[in-house]
């Protein structure tokens, strides 16, 4: 185990939810000043918050490495197997709702990095992050945190995963316009909704590939559409959540209002 990623790291607060707040600056690792995003709770003294990006970059880009290197292993010992697959390297893809907030980070790490951000009704994520929270999290906890503290956790998460993302998206676009590439941005950066991947899962595959200059092949569209007609996609079923109280909905309404607003969720 890294010792020093784990202290750096916003997943902390599943083992110790009594002291979330302490590692809410290692969801973007900012060390601007000026950043409109970072809020109180988001800083730490230049100095050591210098220190904390530069521990978790260091064991992040090993991590990806590490990643490579196997799939060129793989990829070597099926071709060693003469068994009929794509040889080409293939993108890496990450799939983890904290990067999120690390946008701005990601992008100068990998400044041709492109981006597919998934949004959904702020209710049901709220939902499904209680129910995360009420059905995992308890078998984490290394102390007992109080319902509210768990409440807090979910609402501030949503926040400042939000908040970073919209001000990470903003740079993409500040910095496609200043180069002057009308459009470039739609080959970095995709903006889709959770219905239509669950609802339409083929048309979407296809525009996100569309949208960001990937091939989209009759082949693999078959192979999709295989995966799904598979037992594991077609007999899966959604968890099914508790309706959310009014005065709770009230509390969404206020601290989550932004992200309704901009990808046109109704308010209740």
């Amino acid at each position: 185990m890294n010792i020093d990623l784990y202290l750096t790291s916003c997943i902390v607060p599943l083992f110790f939810m009594q002291q979330e707040k302490e590692f809410r600056p290692y969801y973007a690792f900012d060390i601007d000043d000026d950043s409109n995003c970072n809020s109180n709770d988001e800083r730490l003294e230049p100095s050591v918050m210098a220190e904390a990006r530069k521990t978790w970059t260091d064991s992040f880009l090993y991590l990806l490495r590490k990643l490579t290197v196997r799939e060129k292993n793989e990829r070597t010992f099926v071709a060693t197997k003469g068994l009929k697959t794509e040889l080409s390297s293939r993108r890496l893809i990450l799939k983890s709702p904290v990067h999120t907030a690390r946008i701005t980070l990601l992008n100068q790490l990998f400044p041709e990095a492109q981006f597919i951000y998934i949004h959904r009704n702020p209710y049901d994520v709220f939902r499904s992050a209680a129910h995360m929270a009420d059905t995992t999290y308890w078998y984490t906890y290394l102390n007992e945190p109080s319902k509210n503290q768990i409440l807090e956790f979910i609402l501030r998460q949503y926040e400042i995963l939000y908040d970073r993302y919209e001000q990470g998206r903003n740079n993409i676009l500040e910095k496609t316009s200043e180069d002057g590439l009308n459009g470039h941005h739609q080959q970095r950066l995709i903006e889709i909704s959770y219905d239509d991947i669950s609802q339409r899962p083929i048309e979407t595959a296809e525009r996100i590939y569309k949208q960001l200059g990937w091939d989209w092949t009759t082949s693999y569209k078959e192979r999709l559409q295989a995966e799904l007609m598979g037992p594991q996609l077609r007999l899966y079923q959604k968890n099914r959540h508790k309706e959310l109280d009014p005065s709770l909905k009230k509390v969404i309404n206020e601290r989550w209002g932004p992200s309704f607003e901009r990808f046109g969720y109704k308010k209740e």
